[in-house]
């Protein structure tokens, strides 16, 4: 895998459709949250973190299947089911109505991945290429203790 161009887009209030209802789409749901995304996930079951996010009204979750164009309403979409068939058909709808696509398995079928992100105080600093997804968390976390004290260094310098 090349390392991609990172490029970001504003998330505020803009609806976000997540396939699945696994773990994969609950940390994917949690990720879009952080950036202010409105969350609809779309699957017959949910995990308990999914659920509980479903209980507290941080997410909308529609309990059924994907149908051709439920691709439509969202400024992106993750494909994040353990049918690795039915996550393609999702990307394929989504590249052809030019939506990006993240896609969990296969790889290699999505437009974008998603980074590990640090943010504190409305500066984000992210982590994303081809080294392990271990590796990228592990920088992201250190990343996320050390950048209000880089942030208030910078306060100081000013």
């Amino acid at each position: 895998m090349s390392v991609g161009f990172p490029l970001y887009i504003d998330l505020k209030d803009n609806n976000c459709t997540v396939f699945g209802g696994d773990l994969e789409a609950y940390e994917a749901a949690l990720t879009l949250q952080r950036f202010h995304a409105k969350v609809t996930v779309i699957n017959p079951t949910l995990c308990p973190e999914l659920e509980e996010l479903d209980k507290k009204g941080a997410i909308r979750h529609l309990r059924r299947r994907y149908c051709r164009g439920d691709c439509s309403s969202g400024r992106l979409c993750v494909a994040a089911t353990d049918e690795p068939s039915l996550n393609i058909a999702i990307s394929d709808e989504c590249k052809n109505k030019s939506i990006p696509v993240a896609v969990t398995r296969p790889l290699g079928f999505g437009t974008f991945t998603f980074p590990h992100a640090a943010i504190q105080k409305n500066v984000v600093v992210t982590v994303s290429g081809s080294a392990a997804q271990d590796k990228q968390r592990f920088i992201s976390e250190r990343l996320e203790k050390i950048l209000p004290q880089l942030l208030d260094e910078f306060e100081k310098s000013k």
